[in-house]
């Protein structure tokens, strides 16, 4: 029994171990997936295990005792992560919900900021409103105005805020896991649209604003444009007005309409500005272009000189002012140029050539050169300016000897005193000399001559120029450019043509400036530009005989300078006459072969039946008509 009791006790320990141990399976938590039915069955089977395992002893114990424990780490495993599951969850849901908090309270505040801002601008319109404004019409105006501007911003303030709630309500539904339709933008073209009506009324607001500045500025602006347009003195003060007060009216009724007003508030004063802003402008800008407004700041700066002249003294403390004065003078006349030559005014050469005076006056007001041009005669000036880049030079000249000049014509002959001819001359000859000008004088009859080129001619061999680069040279518009030439190439005056040899001395220029006549001569520069344009200048001389011709004046080829040549000369006139042309240059001593111009000159009057005399006592051979 002893042996038995021994042998018995562990037994007991073992099956009361395996009790326990099945009894802890059945306390452990179920594994994920097991149903109660199956944990009852787990903890049977562990009880009919243990009863049946009571001989296998202490190592059944140890690997219970080992799955006991893993079992245990792994139910305290599950429950951390669970614990941790939800701490982190919890953390979650608090930031969302803090940051939904913040949202809704930065909202309320931007909400809050605009009203206030809002409220704030209204009270200050309000208050600029009571204090500027005493009309009825203009205070029901602003305040039209003040309501429509606030409609749109609460309207703006509400856009605004029903996008950012949109907004919060696509968050809160991502942080409960509902994933919405994203905001679908509009099209660009819609947005740049909306854009361009914004700044409509953008534009429109800021006009209404300032009807009375807009009212002058667009007199201004139809002042301007009929100056430039129109013609006349009366013209452009009736176009400038209604062109102005009809616009101004028209855009004044417009807003009206646009903010809902009474159609003729303010249609009166902006049309009446407006009308007044163009006359106003329209008159300025004649007196400009006329010479009217330069011409009296000339006349009150030369009368301020001479006051100088008097008392020297009295000026050097004003010196700043005389020359502000000057400087004033020359803007007026950069203007006055800047607007004839935009609006073609044939009197642009005279105000460039008064502009070119101005700069070489010293610094002093008024200028004494135009002063005595003006004293020479009332178109000396304007003569003068004809005469081309030389001019400035030719008018220091004549400013000089403002005393000694009878008259200046359009052509490049000044009359003087006989005696001081040679010395006008000479003066003439000095200022210009390196531009390839030659300038005669006669002491006979007191005529100066500046071979300069007309700026008529000048203007039609640019044109020319252009069309010979185009690779033509004929044509009806090239004929009537080189008959321009011709008539601006005319020079002299008197009953007759006079026709003759060139010579080295000019000699046929120089005799009709002795005994009268008119004569051509197209300058160097005008050759020379012919020349190199490839244009025979020949062309030129046979358009001036055919308006010389159809003049009427009679021809005379004078060789009164010829010396010995006048028989030689009388000779190839007869060559020419038979048909001989060879003959004609032979009798001249010509070898080259090239035609002179007054042999051409003989076969065009021979070929149109002009009949020739020749006076050996005169030594003129004399053109008569057919």
């Amino acid at each position: 029994m002893c042996c038995d009791t021994k042998n018995a006790a562990p037994s007991n320990v073992v099956a009361q171990s395996s009790k326990a141990v099945a009894l802890s399976w059945a306390l452990l938590p179920l594994p994920p997936g097991l149903t109660p039915t199956e944990e009852q069955a787990i903890a049977e089977g562990a009880l009919g295990t243990a009863e049946g395992s009571r001989a296998r002893g202490a190592a059944a114990l140890a690997l219970i005792g080992a799955a006991t424990a893993i079992a245990l780490d792994q139910a305290r495993r599950r429950r951390e992560e669970e614990a941790r599951q939800r701490e982190e969850m919890e953390r979650r849901n608090t930031a969302q919900r803090a940051r939904e908090e913040a949202e809704r309270a930065r909202i309320a505040a931007a909400a809050l900021a605009a009203e206030e801002t809002a409220r704030a601008a209204q009270d200050r319109r309000t208050e600029r409103r009571e204090q500027r404004l005493e009309e009825q019409e203009i205070a029901a105006r602003e305040r039209a105005e003040a309501e429509a501007r606030a409609q749109r911003e609460a309207e703006a303030e509400a856009r605004r805020l029903a996008a950012a709630t949109a907004q919060g309500d696509r968050l809160r539904a991502i942080a409960e896991g509902r994933e919405e339709a994203p905001v679908v933008e509009p099209p660009w073209w819609q947005r740049a649209w909306d854009g361009v009506r914004e700044a409509g009324r953008s534009a429109i607001a800021w006009v209404d604003q300032h009807q009375v500045a807009v009212a002058v500025g667009i007199g201004v602006v139809a002042g301007v444009a009929a100056v430039l347009v129109t013609g006349g003195i009366a013209a452009p003060l009736v176009v400038a007005a209604l062109a102005a007060g009809g616009v101004s009216a028209l855009g004044t009724v417009g807003l009206n309409a646009y903010y809902n007003r009474p159609l003729g508030t303010s249609v009166l004063r902006n049309a009446g500005l407006s009308a007044g802003a163009a006359g106003l402008t329209t008159l300025a800008g004649l007196a400009l272009r006329t010479g009217l407004a330069v011409r009296a700041a000339l006349a009150a700066g030369n009368a301020v000189t001479a006051v100088c002249g008097r008392n020297p003294m009295a000026c050097t403390r004003a010196e700043g002012v005389l020359r502000a004065l000057d400087t004033a003078e020359e803007l007026g006349l950069q203007a006055q140029l800047a607007l004839q030559i935009a609006v073609g005014d044939p009197r642009a050469g005279e105000t460039a050539l008064e502009l070119q005076l101005e700069y070489m006056d010293g610094g002093l007001p008024g200028n004494t050169a135009i002063r005595e041009l003006g004293d020479v005669g009332q178109d000396a000036l304007s003569s003068v300016a004809n005469y081309g880049d030389e001019a400035a030079e030719v008018a220091t000249v004549l400013q000089r000897h403002s005393d000694d000049v009878l008259d200046v014509l359009d052509d490049g002959v000044i009359h003087v005193r006989p005696d001081v001819a040679e010395e006008v001359g000479d003066e003439l000859a000095e200022v210009l000399a390196g531009r390839n000008v030659r300038v005669w004088r006669s002491t006979t009859s007191g005529a100066v001559y500046v071979s300069v080129p007309t700026r008529q001619a000048l203007d039609a061999l640019d044109e020319l120029e252009a069309i010979a680069r185009s690779g033509r040279r004929t044509g009806d518009d090239v004929e009537e450019l080189i008959e321009t030439i011709a008539a601006a190439s005319t020079r002299g005056s008197g009953d007759r043509v006079v026709l003759g040899r060139f010579a080295r001395t000019g000699e046929y220029i120089q005799t009709a400036l002795d005994d009268g006549g008119v004569f051509l001569d197209t300058s160097g520069e005008v050759y020379q530009r012919l020349q190199a344009a490839g244009i025979d200048p020949g062309r030129v001389n046979e358009a001036w005989l055919r308006l010389r011709h159809q003049g009427g004046l009679p021809f005379e080829y004078d060789l009164r300078l010829a010396g010995t040549g006048f028989s030689r000369e009388a000779s190839a006139i007869d060559s020419v006459a038979a048909g001989d042309m060879a003959s004609a240059l032979q009798a001249l001593g010509i070898t080259s072969g090239e035609v002179p111009a007054r042999l051409r000159e003989a076969q065009w009057l021979l070929g149109q039946g002009y009949t020739y005399v020749v006076d050996e006592a005169e030594r003129t051979i004399r053109w008569l008509r057919p």
